[in-house]
């Protein structure tokens, strides 16, 4: 069969077509394996940093195993309302501050009911002395002259003494508060123990003179440890000194509230 090739002029030329050698045939590529993409750069980097993760993952979990027991052999107590840290201490013969670092607590002051804790005893405990008089009664005129007392003997501002004593129960001694505060300058249980042994004294928080002399020992010793920064003092008297190196203020309405009084008293 002749095919047209192509047009010259006015007339065509024809050829008989070129026989075409058959041509070699050719293999397919190669299928890569399943897997190839595993082999790229970018995820092998991927790979090695999910071993890793699973690596330090399984180290935690056996060194969690491995401190596990030593923990479950440590009797437990389910914090209810109303406890105060150093309430269960008492119980479970053991000091408030062991407690908390044994439970990684950093303020003492909040503690969460329902919470468990670990309760296990201090070795050669020694019990703190407890008070069983009844809460002294006074008035405002006598508990306010012996503020201002207190405030002169340990070289602290009057309005400050007085502001914290009224802001903590209007100048009344026979109250408890329900977290535990007891008398003029709502003390707690394990401050007035703490302070008790950093003074080397057996003052009772139950009397009015103790009790004061007790809270503004206190307020002095906070007020040498933050030199003299009222808002940090203040706020310290109410959360703990600890409370504030590590959180800071966070209670400023009791703060104002203080200021606010100082400003009243002069």
């Amino acid at each position: 069969m002749m095919q047209r090739s192509h047009l010259v002029g006015n007339d065509y030329s024809w050829q008989r077509p070129i026989a075409v050698a058959a041509l070699p045939r050719v293999a397919p590529p190669p299928r890569p394996p399943r897997w190839w993409w595993l082999a790229q750069p970018g995820w092998r980097q991927a790979i090695c940093a999910l071993v890793l993760v699973a690596t330090l993952a399984g180290g935690g979990v056996g060194l969690w195993r491995a401190l596990a027991p030593a923990h479950a052999g440590c009797p437990t107590y389910t914090i209810r309302w109303g406890d105060t840290m150093w309430q269960i201490a008492a119980r479970f013969h053991t000091d408030t501050w062991t407690l908390a670092r044994l439970n990684h607590i950093a303020n003492p002051n909040l503690i969460i009911a329902g919470q468990t804790i670990c309760v296990a005893a201090t070795p050669n405990y020694q019990p703190q002395p407890t008070y069983s008089d009844p809460l002294q009664w006074s008035n405002r005129p006598e508990v306010r002259a012996m503020l201002i007392a207190a405030a002169d003997r340990h070289g602290l501002p009057r309005n400050l003494v007085l502001a914290i004593g009224w802001r903590e129960s209007s100048w009344v001694q026979h109250v408890i508060s329900w977290d535990g505060g007891v008398g003029t300058m709502q003390l707690m249980s394990y401050t007035t123990a703490w302070l008790n042994g950093y003074l080397g004294t057996q003052y009772n928080p139950d009397r009015l003179y103790d009790n004061i002399e007790l809270g503004v020992s206190y307020l002095a010793i906070l007020w040498r440890d933050f030199r003299g920064y009222l808002p940090d003092i203040i706020s310290a008297y109410n959360e703990g000194e600890r409370g504030v190196r590590t959180y800071g203020i966070f209670n400023w309405w009791y703060v104002n509230s203080v200021f606010a009084l100082m400003r009243a008293f002069g």
